[in-house]
């Protein structure tokens, strides 16, 4: 019980979580004014893979059992994803002779986006966790992390309690996808101009439909609730 309590911690951790971060954090460093809206275009191919891995892995559980799936998974990780990230990965546009947008005159931390948002102070570590808004952003990211992943590995169990056929479950995923597009374009566009407090908050409003809509997922309007919330 302990080493599947360290591994599925580790799975999070570095997998659903980190992985996930670095994905978007890498292309985030390479822009400034379109930051927006890259990380929104971006967002449509993960939420695709997001949408469909759940109905690709119960497939292959289902089909080659679960420690053949776990297997494929890591080869997958270790060896493609790995080569990849060496062959095509590069931390910051200095690193190549370019600028953030590909612009010659962009004026580094004096660009738009820290002009639209200047850093009154720079806080210590220290300083951070004793603030009111470390703690809930932290908290709130580590909630949306969590549920996330809680939906994705119990995803057959919760459509079991919940009187919803597994397959109907994981056919929430594709729709939830299209709203998650369309909401990330939204977000993208709105994270270039309006402060994180109010994104967070719309997070935490969509985590919260999400959570009612699963109470009642044997209902259409349950479901509906679910896929908008989830998206």
């Amino acid at each position: 019980f302990g080493l599947i309590i360290v591994g599925y911690f580790m799975l999070r951790l570095l997998g659903h979580g980190a992985m996930a971060m670095i994905a978007r954090l890498m292309v985030a460093k390479w822009f400034d004014r379109k930051r927006g809206l890259v990380v929104a275009t971006s967002a449509v191919v993960i939420s695709f893979t997001f949408a469909s891995t759940p109905r690709v892995l119960y497939a292959g559980i289902e089909r080659y059992g679960a420690s053949n799936v776990w297997l494929c998974a890591g080869v997958f990780l270790c060896v493609i994803m790995s080569s990849a990230s060496l062959l095509f990965h590069r931390d910051n546009p200095k690193e190549c002779g370019l600028n953030q947008d590909g612009d010659p005159s962009y004026e580094g931390s004096e660009g738009e986006s820290a002009k639209r948002f200047p850093i009154h102070h720079d806080f210590t570590l220290t300083e951070a966790i004793r603030t009111w808004a470390f703690w809930l952003f932290t908290i709130g990211m580590a909630l949306n992390g969590l549920v996330a992943t809680a939906l994705m590995f119990h995803a057959t169990d919760i459509s079991v309690k919940y009187g919803v056929k597994p397959e109907l479950f994981m056919g929430l995923f594709i729709p939830a996808a299209a709203c998650s597009i369309i909401a990330g374009f939204i977000l993208g566009w709105l994270g270039d101009r309006a402060e994180l407090k109010w994104l967070l908050c719309i997070m935490m409003l969509a985590l919260s439909l999400a959570g009612v809509g699963l109470l009642n997922l044997k209902y259409d309007i349950g479901k509906a609730i679910y896929v908008i919330g989830n998206g």
